[in-house]
């Protein structure tokens, strides 16, 4: 419409002129006011058509501003366009270091798990051979344990050894067995103590003592007044051999004594008449064969 405009403008300016001088008759206008009117139609039609192009025009008249908004707002738009690059590329750059730090703190996180791993399944290895190694020292020390206190009389810990003695398995099986027979081997000598005297109380006549409480006083006497404890009780004729029997092979298998088990295999053995027949630590045997000729006792 603008541009309509100005076309018309310089039409104007161009006709209107060559009108007034071309017509027959009337008033004379001046040439200059002619070619000023003429010019300034001109002109403006001109600026009219090129306005989005004219910043700024001059004329002898004054000073003609013909600002074009299109050219001022791409050049804003253009400047805000860069600096929105430039801080994106900011930002881009930013993400970039913070990316790559991140990254190598990554890393170094991981050689650190992986050190920390690496010194724990070695720790963990030390202490898997350390508890190996206590254990091993542990069932050595329990071991020997167990042989001191057979060898001091103790009758579970030698039940003990014998049972070792025949698992394979264990890895103390042939010290056990070296134990166990040195052990028997000391229990089962042909000379050994008897005729016991002066272990009776002082004014105390044992003769009066039933069979019943001869047995109570055997369970309360301490393990080394047993042995002649057992030989008065043998020797009491007038308690049927059956229960002195009956007596010696209870003995054999609750005693706490080892000693006391000997002594009372001893008895049992010369009761029936197998001192050189059966080994008299061979508890199992003297079990085994009373079970099948108790019977046989029975009158006596």
């Amino acid at each position: 419409m603008i541009k309509t405009i100005g076309v018309l403008l310089v039409l104007f300016g161009v006709g209107f002129p060559i009108f007034l001088v071309l017509r027959p008759s009337g008033v004379r206008i001046p040439k200059l006011v002619l070619t000023t009117i003429g010019g300034l139609a001109i002109f403006a039609g001109i600026a009219l058509g090129i306005e989005d192009r004219i910043t700024k025009v001059v004329s002898p008249f004054g000073q003609l501003t013909a600002a074009t908004e299109k050219a001022t707002a791409d050049a804003q738009a253009i400047s805000q366009l860069k600096e929105r690059v430039e801080n994106q590329s900011a930002t881009v750059d930013l993400v970039a270091t913070q990316a790559a730090k991140a990254k190598d703190i990554s890393q170094a996180a991981t050689t650190q798990v992986t050190k920390a791993q690496q010194e724990i399944e070695m720790l963990n290895k030390v202490t898997s051979e350390a508890a190996v190694t206590l254990k091993s020292l542990k069932e050595e020390e329990e071991f020997r344990g167990l042989v001191i206190a057979a060898e001091n009389d103790d009758r579970a810990s030698y039940d003990r050894l014998a049972k070792i003695s025949l698992d394979k398995e264990s890895r103390f099986s042939t010290a056990a067995m070296d134990a166990y027979r040195t052990i028997t081997g000391a229990h089962s000598s042909a000379i050994y103590n008897s005729g016991f005297k002066n272990y009776w109380r002082q004014g105390i006549d044992p003769s009066k003592f039933s069979f019943i409480e001869l047995q109570k006083i055997y369970h309360m006497a301490p393990a080394q007044i047993r042995p002649p404890l057992l030989e008065y009780i043998w020797e009491r004729s007038d308690i049927p051999k059956l229960s002195r029997m009956d007596f010696m092979i209870d003995v054999i298998k609750t005693d706490s004594s080892l000693t006391a088990a000997e002594y009372a295999s001893r008895y049992f053995l010369a009761g029936g008449n197998l001192t050189q027949k059966m080994n008299l630590m061979a508890f199992d045997s003297l079990y085994e064969w009373w079970a099948q000729h108790r019977g046989e006792f029975v009158e006596k």
